[in-house]
């Protein structure tokens, strides 16, 4: 069988079509010409998939730890970060407890699940875009699509509204807490702008996509953009829930299907922004024997641990340290000794992390867990 190349010169084409000219040469069918449509072409393709430019979109990730309240570390704060890569936004301090869901649409494992603690609030939660990503979007169309539900059909109603954000000010140097007043549509802090106006979405007890399109993104000087789901109600009750999970933003138009990546690849790139010595699913602090902590053995001198993040950071990271019994800025000495802890961010790569002061005795082994915050 022999195919000639493909020859998009051939006069045949007619003038003005648009099409792509293919000639084929096969043995037993010579010299016939095919004309395809691009619209039949693209209208026939499988899937018309748009990258999504959120991470952790279907919540599958929280290496902070996976319910949030009043008593846990970090708390249910507004303006927090909580499951990776999202921010908590509420009108107040434990207005709603946060937790990594099971209960999930179809090709989805999790949801983030949003539980009312103080009734008659708003809240919501927020992802904003590092400059090198948000880029791409400028001076095009978007489109934002999510999924959600509410816990129970006994729960007062509840909606959400979904906005896109415009940061105008120092890339990458942003108002994170971008609320400046909880209204049914809230404004929005100095140098964040809304580039659609959000409509009232209102939930139910089952799964329902919601699909915002054709925004353009168009504030002058744009560095940044976050993208905001919030509730535009004040008449939750407590114990009241809504779940959201499948978020997207992505270029173009129209919205297309949220498609999970590989695990892997989603840590990866929460990672860039926040990791831990701890496993995924230990939270910092925790208590842990000496074998899962990192170890280091100086003879004679100070015992210093070379701290190699996992993946590069955005920007070089805060860095804090745990000893075995999970204490904030110490490390365990000779394991049983928790001295503080001195804290060398070298870089975007890696840290040093030592005893402070003049140790007595030579020959000392250090255990120490850390995390690395390069959050926006």
């Amino acid at each position: 069988m022999t195919t000639d190349i493909l020859d998009l010169t051939k006069a045949t084409v007619p003038v003005g079509a648009d099409a792509i000219y293919l000639a084929t040469g096969i043995v037993g069918k010579t010299g016939t010409d095919q004309y395809i449509l691009l619209t039949d072409l693209f209208d026939n393709m499988e899937s018309k998939i748009n990258r999504n430019s959120l991470i952790n979109g279907g919540m599958r990730t929280g290496q902070r730890g996976t319910t949030f309240d009043a008593t846990t570390s970090p708390l249910n704060s507004d303006d927090t970060y909580l499951l990776d890569r999202w921010i908590l936004l509420s009108d107040g301090n434990d207005v709603v407890d946060v937790s990594q869901s099971t209960e999930a649409p179809d090709g989805a494992l999790n949801s983030i699940k949003l539980e009312v603690e103080t009734a008659n609030k708003q809240f919501g939660i927020l992802q904003i875009l590092e400059n090198k990503d948000a880029m791409s979007f400028a001076g095009k169309k978007a489109s934002l699509s999510f999924q959600a539900r509410m816990a129970a059909a006994d729960d007062n109603t509840h909606s959400l509204k979904a906005i896109v954000l415009s940061w105008d000010g120092v890339a990458d140097t942003v108002t994170s807490d971008v609320v400046n007043a909880w209204l049914a549509t809230p404004t929005y802090v100095a140098n964040w702008t809304g580039e659609n106006t959000p409509v009232s979405n209102t939930l139910t007890t089952s799964w329902q996509t919601f699909e915002i399109e054709d925004i353009d993104i168009d504030t002058a000087s744009m560095a940044n953009l976050a993208v905001f789901f919030f509730c535009d109600q004040t008449d939750g009750a407590i114990g009241d829930a809504i779940y959201i999970t499948k978020t997207k933003i992505e270029r173009g138009s129209v919205a297309t299907d949220f498609v999970s990546r590989p695990y892997a690849e989603e840590l990866a790139l929460c990672q860039r922004y926040y990791e831990k010595a701890y496993e995924v699913g230990t939270a910092p602090g925790t208590v842990l024997a000496a074998a899962f902590a990192i170890y280091a053995f100086a003879y004679g001198a100070y015992p210093t641990a070379v701290c190699w993040f996992k993946v590069q950071k955005r920007t070089s990271p805060t860095v804090v340290a745990y000893d075995l019994a999970g204490t904030v800025g110490k490390v365990t000495i000779d394991s049983g000794d928790d001295v503080a802890a001195t804290i060398a961010v070298k870089n975007t790569v890696m840290a040093a992390i030592y005893p402070t002061g003049a140790q007595t005795a030579a020959n000392h082994d250090m255990n120490l867990f850390f995390t690395a915050d390069a959050e926006l």
